[in-house]
Formats: C-alpha cells, structure tokens, sequence
C-alpha cells in the first residue's frame, strides 16, 4: 500500500458480503477527518454571513484566528496519523489498497473487483462513463432588476445558506446521522437486487453515485420500461422514492445530486441539470436503453431535473411529477419575512431558478401529474378552510400550465373550468362529468388523464399500486 493511499485514499465500508470493522485507530482517524471536512464544509458555506457577524462584533483578531489555525492544524495531523496507523495494520483494507491501486492505473480486472466493494467512490475520482458536453435548451430567467446592494445580499444569502436550506442533502450531517442505515440499504441493493454502482463523470466535471437495476429479464413486461427517479432534496438513491418503480418491477436508475453523500460538486441548478444529463447519456449510451422506452420519475424539488430531461428528450415514454411544484419561487417566499422579499425574489430568480412550468411546457409527450391531498409543503396557505388550503398547492399550477400550453382553445371560454374540477372529490367529478355539457365534460376529461390525487402528505412514497404511465398522448 502506497503511503497516498494510506493517508488519502477513500474510506472502505465493507466488501459486499461480507463484514468489516475498522480498526479502533483508523475509525478515530476517519472520524476526526470527517468532522473537520464537515465542520470545513460548513464554514465555507457560510462564510458570508459569519464574516458579516464577526465584523459586527469586532471579533476577528489575530488571536482568535490562529486558534481556529492552530486547532484545525491538530485535530489534522491527529486525523491522518490515525488513519495511517490504522490502515497499516488493517489487512482488509491493505488488500483493498492493492486493488484501488492497481485500478487507478487503468487495469480492467482491477476495475471489475473494484466493483465488490463498497468505498467512499467521490474521493477515489475514479468513474464510470463520462457525459459529453450538449447544447441543450435551459430556461434562464432575464436578469433581475433589483439594485447592486440587494443583489449582493441575494448573492450572500445563496452561498451562506440558502443552497443548503433548499439542498440539506448536501449536508454532510445527515450522511454522518444515516450512514448505517444508508449502507445497509446500499448493500441490499446490489447483494440482493443485483444492482449495478457506477460513478459519471458530468459536463460540469461533478463525480454522481448511480445505481441500476434491470428488470429486462424477469419474464415481466414491466421490466422492458426505464424508470429514472429524481429524488427530492433530502432523500438519496438508497432510500427514496426509486422503491416505487422497484417493487413495481422496472427497471430503474437513481442517482444522488451533486454534493449529496457521495456525489461531488454542489447542488446548483446547472450543476444538478449536469447531473440528470449524464445519467440520461448513460442509460441510452452504456446501457442500450431507447429514449423512448424511457419514463423519467421525480417527486417534489426532484421535479425540476425531471422536468428539464424531459423538454430535451422528448421522445421518452413519459414524465410524471409527484408532489411538485411550478416554480420554487412562490414556496420561498410564503416561507420567509415579507421584509426579505426582494431578497428571496432575487435570489431565485438569480441563482437558485427551479422552473418546472417553463420546463413542462417545451415537453409534448405524455404526463402524470399526482398531489398529495395533505401536502402543507407545497402548498402557501396554512391556515383557513381546507379547501382553500387545497386550492394553494402549488401542484395545482402544473396541470392549469399544461392545459394552458397545449389545450388553450378548449378552456378560452370555461375560465374557471379547472378550478372547479381540482377542488372537487372523486366522486363529485364523476357527477361533475355526468351532467355538465359536452365543452366542459372535454376539459374534465382532459383534467381526469393528466392529474391524479393521492390521500396523505409531502413526504412519504407514492403507494406502489397507484403508480402507473399515463397512456400515449392526447391532443
């Protein structure tokens, strides 16, 4: 084993199959690392407004300073002696090392054992297939008016906190809270799904954890669709709503956005559509999969990179969104002081731009729209009747924006003809549909194949026996 290696080569979880414990040393060793690396990773997100506070209060001296300076330098060099010690005497991972090493010089068969294993893959920087670079279209939003102060503030507020209010899974803490949970189900699905882990190399040069599973040779003619799952922004590939699709019986590819556990890079708008590329490039690359047989499936903030895949390969099989928003912009804003309003707006429209109407509309194919009837995440009232409640969720704007995009013809003299449909119950509709004339019953119809509404709240799966492909396309 290399001396890089045993100081800075990736950590090792266990081989598949078979039980690992670290060594007593080398656990503190990664422990230390993994605090100061968070610790780190914080303080750069958020510098910002730390120095902003730390100016206020007089308290950046040169003392404090070389205490941080000092303390980081020791918990550093304890960090890495540990690691290294604990390494030398780890026979596992020694014989892991040899393995790594070998595949870092290109070696297939090296490469092929690296698979049995299961590491921390965004620090080996090794990968998989890498996406080529596409001109592809993307919705920018025209600058926004606000005055150079504000704008700064919006500038300060995104890389202080707003990318990781709106992004936690970037938070290296919730890995650290989950971890074994997280790799028990890792492991379940490669040991016992026969899913394959691969790392893509993105356009923006971010590392994605994926993970496939093919259903193409179960005998069941669910496994002949793709289902690619956009997580929502706290949930990963190990244990999100990828289940859905599984215990339906697709086949299926997740993927952790940039940032998030071992994903590389941050969640940017750019950086996360990057991520959704490559993972398309690679199920119709290395995969063999048609565009067409390919269903792209998000839930919540997931919708936007779904919605995005889907006005670029517009041949897939079909979309569908589970309890998206239009346009993250209007959930920001009820969430925070009315004073910081120019700020939010600046901010969203600036920097963190999550269109899922401008992306719905540049798609023609089929669409599944569902809402969670007790989803008070996507909706901006929380308080009053229920039905105005309802009536809030920003899930209703998706169905009125694609009704307004391809059947604006039909719902020009019956204005408030969806309105009506969306804030009745199923049974209601049914009457609704029954009795009203031939113009309305059209738009009913139309409501009834694209919107579906699930009992329960944000968070949580779709029930599997609700998930379903629309039918191909209705004009």
């Amino acid at each position: 084993m290399k001396l890089w290696t045993a100081f800075f080569g990736p950590r090792l979880y266990t081989k598949y199959g078979e039980r690992r414990e670290e060594t007593k040393i080398e656990m503190i060793g990664n422990n230390l690392l993994a605090i100061g690396k968070g610790f780190w990773r914080t303080v750069i997100g958020i510098w910002p407004l730390a120095l902003s506070v730390q100016l206020w209060r007089g308290s950046i001296t040169v003392q404090n300073f070389q205490f941080w300076i000092y303390w980081t330098v020791v918990g550093a060099v304890v960090g890495f002696a540990a690691r290294f010690f604990g390494r030398k005497i780890d026979e596992q991972y020694k014989k892991f090392a040899v393995i790594f090493e070998k595949a870092q010089t290109g070696d297939s068969q090296s490469l092929a054992e690296l698979k049995s294993y299961d590491y921390d893959m965004g620090a080996a920087n090794l990968y998989d297939f890498q996406a080529a670079e596409k001109q592809l279209w993307y919705y920018a939003a025209p600058p926004h008016p606000a005055n150079p102060l504000v704008k700064l503030i919006s500038w300060l507020a995104v890389k202080s906190f707003g990318l990781g209010a709106m992004f936690p899974g970037s938070f290296q803490l919730l890995f650290a809270f989950a971890q074994d949970q997280i790799l028990e189900s890792r492991s379940k699905l490669i040991t016992e799904r026969n899913g394959k882990r691969s790392v893509l190399k993105t356009a923006a040069g971010d590392l994605i954890d994926t993970i496939y599973l093919d259903a193409r040779k179960s005998g069941q003619h669910y496994g002949q669709k793709l289902v690619i799952c956009c997580e929502g922004n706290g949930t990963f590939y190990e244990f999100g709503m990828m289940t859905v699709p599984m215990e339906k019986g697709h086949s299926v590819i997740g993927w952790n956005y940039p940032g998030f556990i071992h994903s590389t890079g941050s969640p940017m708008p750019k950086n996360v559509l990057a991520a959704a590329d490559a993972v398309m490039q690679y199920a119709t690359g290395p995969l063999g999969w048609k565009e067409e047989d390919i269903v792209i499936y998000s839930w919540s903030i997931g919708g936007f990179a779904a919605s995005w895949l889907a006005a670029n390969y517009k041949k897939v099989r079909a979309l569908i969104l589970d309890a998206t928003f239009d346009n993250v912009l209007h959930l920001a804003a009820i969430r925070m002081p009315g004073i910081l309003a120019p700020v939010v707006e600046c901010a969203i429209k600036e920097h963190l731009n999550l269109d899922v109407e401008s992306n719905l509309r540049e798609f023609k194919g089929p669409v599944r729209i569902y809402r969670r009837l007790r989803d008070d995440m996507m909706c901006t009232l929380f308080e009053g009747s229920e039905e105005d409640i309802l009536a809030s969720n920003r899930t209703n704007y998706l169905l009125k924006a694609i009704m307004q995009s391809r059947h604006a013809d039909k719902i020009r003299s019956h204005p408030d003809a969806i309105d009506n449909w969306l804030a009745m119950s199923p049974s209601s509709r049914k009457r609704a549909y029954d009795q009203a004339p031939k113009e309305i019953r059209d738009i009913y119809f139309l409501c009834e194949y694209y919107f579906v509404d699930i009992p329960g709240q944000h968070i949580g799966p779709l029930p599997v026996s609700s998930f379903d492909f629309p039918a191909p396309m209705l004009m």
